[in-house]
């Protein structure tokens, strides 16, 4: 224990460090830096052993040199106190705060003002940790909410809705085939919104002014600085899972440029995270782009004019860059619920990967219609956030296949099912980065409500018995992610060109409609063939693909295969009855050049070398689309 915890003064004097920003320990005590534009006049020091006794308060209204306050402290260790920043009666915030104390009840209004701890960067041992250092065109997002992924009760967790809850699901994720996950904020943000009610709301998202340098201390099970090590050992366990931690940032406008990029370093450097996601129009462009630090790693944005500012003037640069916004949600939702004059645009997206950057393509994000809500739902229910349904998009390019909302009728939820796969299969069939939304591969619904901001209950909390209820769709998202793995035709490294470069006899992909090399882009047109050529990826079999978005049957005329070559079913959004007559004349039509797509389906085959006893396609290889349970 030290003097201080004893009740004795803190010793303070100005022979101090102004870098780094913050509070480090020093040879003799504490040192102290803070950046700040606002006036200071105290700072009070409490006592760890009890919280919110208060050991000294202490003029610092002279220790400052441009903006900048700074001193040392000694006759403290650092790990024996907190200390809060003063303007009179005000509480000054922290900027450079890595531990932030008073919030471990998510919810729960701040009776007392926030502490701020010291943080230890030698506390937490790594453990031989390697980032996976996955590329784009190799990578399989998961984006999820750290307290919604694990809270609800039939997440059968220990620690539900935290750091170490995502640990727990770790196999999971790495059984689904994910490669990264993007967390939304989960750095110390103040849930709760005082509105003049009683029970006041919630900022569930995180947005908003924050505490950037510190892990949220209510995602974490070891409250009052525990969330430190927490944090990082979900990075080290994600990390021998061969899976990326992706950081979303939400800066407020009129952030300090060199205050984004230290917080960008400290995360890189002391939580070894791979990636941020960034508001472009507040962060710093021309900093982010030449800084060492962040050099190797993945920078999300939303914006496509940031492409240009961000190229790099070495050609060795890593490729770190990727755009992620809505373009490829709305052709995809726009086709498979057959809107005309979607597939030119659908054609684009299908192929996009350009040098500059890389693509996130996404179909559902956390403000938009879930995945299921999709294609239950014509209009948004966002009626229990308390704004008269005004809040959220109106524009969700849905359809409810009928009836709104939920419903018993067999034929309405087959083909909801079947409208999920066919957004689905576009998504990993396309060569950009595949994102999906946390719960979305099990048909989460959130009832309609396309912007629940203010929820943190079963609306936004994922309920994993829908893994048993539709289990189908986790299935089909995991065959889909094995099957894009196999073929580096459908994620190459360089975006395909549509033309044969390499003279092997067919473009490396090339579209088509009804009839072979005869593309329909006209504005009535709802189908679509994608052909890549498996010369082009690693030497593999080329795959044909064709999408009817319309809703009756059409006929499709297969391009001829390769000399000793057939095509070979490979799967279909469509149910299979399981007769040996409907697999033979249906589906495996290898002798034939005509192949029907049922309405709203899409239909993949595989061109195969004959090669001698070479076995049938068997019934455990088709991945079928029956509704269960009925």
């Amino acid at each position: 224990m030290t003097m201080a915890a004893k009740g004795k003064k803190v010793l303070v004097e100005s022979e101090s460090k102004l870098l780094p920003f913050g509070v480090s320990d020093s040879v003799n005590g504490i040192n102290f830096s803070f950046p700040t534009d606002e006036q200071i006049d105290k700072i009070k020091i409490y006592s760890n052993i009890s919280p919110y006794e208060i050991i000294d308060e202490i003029d610092i209204s002279d220790y400052k040199v441009a903006d900048i306050y700074s001193f040392s402290l000694k006759g403290v260790l650092s790990a024996d106190i907190t200390y809060t920043l003063w303007d009179k009666d005000r509480q000054i915030r922290d900027n450079y705060g890595m531990v932030v104390l008073g919030n471990s009840i998510f919810g729960e209004k701040r009776g007392e003002p926030v502490r701020y701890g010291i943080y230890h960067s030698d506390e937490y041992i790594w453990k031989d940790d390697r980032k996976p250092n996955h590329s784009y065109e190799d990578s399989f997002i998961y984006r999820l909410h750290v307290r919604g992924f694990t809270k609800h009760r039939s997440s059968r967790v220990k620690n539900k809705g935290t750091f170490a809850g995502i640990v727990e699901k770790t196999e999971y994720l790495k059984e689904l085939g994910v490669t990264a996950v993007e967390l939304l904020p989960a750095y110390e943000f103040d849930e709760y919104i005082d509105d003049g009610t009683d029970t006041g709301k919630i900022n569930y998202w995180g947005y908003g002014n924050a505490h950037y340098f510190a892990p949220k201390e209510s995602y974490s099970s070891k409250k009052g600085g525990g969330q430190i090590n927490e944090f990082k050992n979900m990075v080290n366990e994600l990390h021998k899972a061969d899976i990326e931690v992706i950081m979303d940032f939400y800066f407020v406008p009129g952030t300090n440029p060199f205050f984004i990029i230290d917080c960008l370093r400290h995360w890189v450097i002391e939580y070894h995270i791979d990636g941020v996601h960034l508001n472009m129009e507040v962060a710093p462009v021309e900093m982010i782009k030449e800084d060492p630090v962040l050099a190797s790693v993945k920078i999300f944005a939303d914006m496509w004019d940031i492409v240009d500012r961000f190229k790099r003037k070495s050609p060795n640069k890593n490729k770190n860059l990727a755009i992620f916004n809505d373009d490829f949600m709305v052709n995809v939702r726009r086709f498979i619920k057959s809107d005309e004059g979607q597939t030119y645009g659908l054609s684009e997206k299908l192929k996009r990967n350009p040098e500059g950057c890389g693509i996130i393509n996404y179909i559902a994000n956390h403000y938009s219609f879930t995945l299921m809500d999709a294609v239950s739902y014509d209009r948004k229910h966002n009626e229990s956030n308390g704004e008269n349904n005004s809040d959220g998009t109106d524009f969700n390019y849905s359809w409810n296949c009928g009836i709104e909302g939920p419903t018993k009728k067999r034929k309405i939820k087959y083909l909801r099912l079947k409208q999920i796969k066919n957004a689905l299969t576009i998504l990993f069939l396309s060569q950009g980065t595949p994102m999906i939304c946390a719960g979305d591969e099990m048909g989460r619904s959130r009832m309609g409500n396309n912007n629940p901001y203010c929820q943190d209950n079963d609306i936004t909390w994922i309920n994993w018995k829908l893994l048993e209820t539709n289990r189908e769709i986790y299935d089909y998202v995991s065959a889909l992610a094995a099957y894009r793995r196999r073929h580096r035709v459908l994620h190459m490294r360089e975006e395909p060109k549509n033309i044969d470069y390499l003279s092997v006899g067919l473009p490396d992909i090339s579209f088509h409609g009804v009839e072979p090399w005869r593309v329909d882009f006209s504005y009535g047109s709802r189908q679509l063939a994608v052909l890549y050529n498996g010369k082009y990826g690693d030497n593999e079999n080329s795959i044909y693909v064709a999408m009817n978005a319309y809703w009756e049957d059409i006929v499709f005329n297969i391009p001829e295969a390769s000399i000793n070559g057939s095509w070979k079913y490979v799967m279909s959004t469509e149910m299979l009855q399981e007769t040996e007559e409907t697999e033979d004349n249906a589906y495996s039509q290898n002798a034939q050049r005509k192949i029907k797509v049922p309405a709203r389906s899409i239909v993949i085959y595989e061109e195969e070398k004959a090669k001698p006893n070479k076995k049938r396609v068997s019934k455990a290889d088709i991945v079928s689309c029956k509704v269960k349970g009925e």
